[in-house]
């Protein structure tokens, strides 16, 4: 049991350096775009692992792939794959920052999945959104 914790929080700090790095290499300027898209990668992937460790990665894995959230686990996943591809081979600022945005609304959504009612408030929250921008946009 301690292993699996200390395994986890190891995952875990680590995530958070890298996303702290991440941060870092988005505020040095549009030169270091590449660099944010792969720590932040990175730091997601390190994340998930250090969840493996307190359920074990075949629960994990059950759990990823659970019908509720398999469309946005694999979202997830084949955004975080692209992103990378794309960070390195490509470095075109669009592309990177559209992989990330889909990359990070896939986290949110497959998260929200393990909340009770939390995909359901996330949707009213949008529709709401969504309506006060249709007002204001119209002036209605």
């Amino acid at each position: 049991y301690k292993e699996r914790v200390t395994g986890a929080a190891s995952c875990v700090g680590l995530g958070l350096l890298l996303n702290v790095l991440a941060a870092l290499a988005l505020f040095m300027g549009k030169a270091h775009v590449t660099d944010y898209a792969v720590f932040y990668t990175l730091g997601n992937v390190t994340a998930i692992a250090g969840s493996g460790f307190i359920v074990g990665p075949m629960r994990q894995t059950k759990l990823m792939c659970h019908p509720v959230r398999r469309i946005a686990c694999s979202i997830y996943l084949t955004t975080m794959m692209a992103t990378l591809i794309a960070a390195i081979n490509y470095p075109d600022i669009l592309l990177i920052f559209t992989m990330l945005l889909i990359q990070y609304c896939a986290l949110i959504w497959y998260g929200a999945s393990f909340i009770p009612f939390g995909r359901t408030c996330i949707a009213k929250a949008l529709q709401t959104a969504a309506g006060f921008c249709k007002k204001s946009v119209l002036g209605l």
